[in-house]
Formats: C-alpha cells, structure tokens, sequence
C-alpha cells in the first residue's frame, strides 16, 4: 500500500484505540480489574494520584492545554466507578469523548469551523480529518527533531490513565460487591473461630 506517513500513522493510532475498545470483552488477552472488595477505590485513587502528576508536568509544558484537559477529565475522575443502567452508558460516551485521540479531532474540527464559518458540512468534515492527521503527525515530528514531549506525555501518561478509567467504566460492580461480601463473611468466621479458641483455652 502506498500510504504517505500523514495518513499511515493516524490509521494505525486509530486501529490500536480501537482494538483498546474490545480487549475488555474479549477473553483473551483479559484486559480488566481484577474482582475485589476495594479493587476499584484503590484503582480510582492511584488514577487521580496519576492525573494531578501528569497535569503538574503538562503545566510546565503547556497551560492552556493544561487547563483544558482538567476541565474535561476531572469531572470524569472524580465520578467514575462501577454504574448500572443509564449512568454507565452515559460514563462510558463520556469516557470516549475524553479519549485522546477523540479531543484532538474535537478541538480539530472546532478550530476547522472557526476558521472556516462560510464551509459547507463536507468540507468542514475534510478538513476537520486533515488538520487532524497533521496534528498528530506534526506531535510526533516535534517530538522526534525537536524534542517536545507533548506526544511523549500523552502516549505514555495520558493514554494509560484513559484505559483506567475505561476500565472503571466497564467494570462489574456486581463482582465487586460480592467480593466484599465474601471478604466479610471470611472476616466474621475468623472472628467466630477466634473467639472460640479462646474460649475453649479458658
């Protein structure tokens, strides 16, 4: 296949995201939370510790991206855990949009119209994917020749911590529950036997 590198890259940073979208319901390889009492609180916990370090080494960076990306991805921070029903279906949109790649096209297709108000819908829409396939190629040229590590920040930092929450998004809260239950009955047995033990040994 002839493709130039504007258009290869993009395609293969697509296909990887997409293949991050089935791994949870595949079986294998098994990508999800292990079953738990605090499985989740301590995932959600070590999440947000991630976050407030990629947004401090961002602010150095970046501000305004800084800024931007708080805005979107605390609210999700704080919320995410195991839903049922519509709340889940609605974290799991929301945790979409937040995808990186997903903001990028956004903020893409905002400046595209911004730039362009007079455009009819198909040439907005061709030129909303162009400037966003030169975004993300240009990251990664900026990265390479003159070391801005906006791209690194994002492919090693910020894409981790959107698997996690994608992660949270999907996980079984009816698993979690019975873990705990079961943790407590353990618990209450140990406590039983315990107190038996000293009992018998006065």
């Amino acid at each position: 296949f002839h493709i130039g590198p504007e258009d290869s890259v993009p395609i293969c940073l697509g296909s990887f995201s997409f293949i991050l979208l089935l791994l949870p319901f595949l079986d294998r390889p098994n990508l999800s939370l292990p079953a738990g009492p605090d499985t989740w609180q301590v995932a959600k916990c070590l999440l947000n510790l991630e976050l407030a370090a990629i947004a401090g080494c961002c602010s150095l960076v970046n501000i305004s991206l800084t800024t931007f990306l708080t805005i979107l991805l605390v609210p999700l921070a704080l919320t995410v855990k195991p839903y049922t029903g519509w709340r889940r279906v609605v974290l799991v949109l929301y945790t979409l949009m937040c995808h990186p790649l997903i903001l990028g096209g956004i903020a893409s297709t905002v400046d595209t119209i911004r730039t362009f108000p007079s455009a009819g819908a198909y040439k907005l829409t061709v030129r909303s994917l162009e400037a966003w396939q030169r975004g993300v190629m240009f990251s990664i040229v900026d990265s390479y020749i003159y070391g801005n590590v906006m791209y690194d920040l994002a492919s090693i930092l910020l894409l981790p911590a959107w698997i996690i929450l994608y992660l949270l998004c999907l996980a079984n809260p009816r698993a979690a529950e019975d873990a705990a239950s079961t943790s407590l009955s353990q618990q209450q047995q140990t406590n039983q036997e315990e107190g038996q033990s000293k009992v018998k040994k006065e």
